[in-house]
C-alpha cells in the first residue's frame, strides 16, 4: 500500500496533485478521501478532473471516499469525482448517512460504480451483507425526502464552533491550525510535543478531554491532535476551555518531550 500525505500550504491543507500521481503509478486501485477526516480537506472540481483523467489512462481504479459531501462551509455541497465521471469509468463512489445526516452507527450507506461491476457487487451484497434493517431503510427514506433543512442547519452549527476554534484555540501561541473547508473536525499542531499519544492520555487524565492522536492518521511528524467539535455547545466550550487551560500549564521536557506541570 502506498500513502500520499497532504500538506500545509499559506494556512490550509493542499494536496500536490502531480507528486500524488507519480507516488501512485504503480497501483491498480487508488483510494482518495474527496473530504479528508481528520484535515477536512476538499479538492476542487478542477482537480478532480485531472486526477481522474491521469488515472482513467492508466487503467487505474479510483475509489472516493465521500461521506462528509454535505458538510461544506463554503458552498452547498462539495465537489465529486461523479461530476466528472464517464459512464464506464473505473470509479467507486462511497457515500453514507451516518456523517451529513448524524445517523452514526446505522451502518447505512450507498456505493455508485460503474455497470460492469454489477455481478460482482450483486454477489458480495448477497453474501456478506444481504438487505439493510427495514427501520434503518424507512430512516434513510426519510433522510432523503426530510432532511436537508437538518444538514443545513448543522452546518451551520459546525461552522459556528470552527469559528470559536479559530478564535480561541488558533491564537494560542503553541496552536498551529490550517482550518478546514468541510466536515465537523480541527486538526491541530502543539509545538514542542515530541509524543503525541502520552500527551493525548494526559489530556485525558489532567483535562478530562479526548483528543484522537495524530499517530491515528499516521502523520509522521508529532505534536497533532484531532479534535471533533459535533458537540452541543455546552460540552464543546467546556473541552476547548479545559485544553486551553492544558496548554497554559504543560511544559515540555527538552530530552524525552514528556509534558509535565512546571
Amino acid at each position: 500500500m502506498i500513502g500520499h500525505p497532504l500538506e500545509t500550504c499559506e494556512g490550509r491543507w493542499e494536496l500536490d496533485v502531480e507528486a500524488f500521481l507519480e507516488a501512485c503509478k504503480p497501483a491498480k486501485a487508488v483510494l482518495i478521501n474527496s473530504l479528508s477526516n481528520p484535515t477536512g480537506f476538499m479538492p476542487e472540481r478542477d482537480e478532480m478532473d485531472h486526477i481522474l483523467k491521469v488515472l482513467r489512462a492508466r487503467g487505474t481504479w479510483l475509489i472516493s471516499d465521500e461521506v462528509y459531501a454535505g458538510i461544506v462551509f463554503d458552498r452547498p455541497v462539495a465537489p465529486s469525482f461523479l461530476d466528472v465521471a464517464e459512464p464506464e469509468d473505473r470509479l467507486i463512489v462511497v457515500n453514507s448517512f451516518s456523517k451529513s445526516w448524524a445517523m452514526t452507527g446505522w451502518r447505512l450507506g450507498w456505493l455508485t460504480w460503474p455497470p460492469l461491476l454489477t455481478p460482482l457487487i450483486e454477489k458480495i451484497a448477497e453474501f456478506s451483507v444481504a438487505c439493510a434493517p427495514p427501520f434503518a431503510q424507512q430512516a434513510a427514506v426519510t433522510a432523503l425526502q426530510e432532511g436537508e433543512p437538518f444538514i443545513a442547519e448543522t452546518t451551520k452549527q459546525y461552522s459556528q464552533a470552527l469559528a470559536v476554534v479559530q478564535q480561541r484555540l488558533g491564537s494560542h501561541p503553541r496552536v498551529t491550525f490550517p482550518p478546514p473547508q468541510s466536515a465537523f473536525y480541527a486538526f491541530f499542531h502543539v509545538s514542542g510535543i515530541e509524543e503525541t499519544l502520552p500527551a493525548a492520555q494526559s489530556l485525558i487524565t489532567e483535562a478530562q478531554v479526548g483528543l484522537a492522536p495524530g499517530e491515528a492518521f499516521l502523520t509522521k511528524e508529532p505534536g497533532w491532535f484531532r479534535l471533533c467539535f459535533a458537540q452541543s455547545q455546552v460540552q464543546f466550550e467546556q473541552a476547548l476551555e479545559r485544553i486551553l487551560m492544558w496548554l497554559d500549564r504543560t511544559c515540555v521536557s527538552p530530552k524525552r518531550g514528556s509534558l509535565g506541570n512546571p
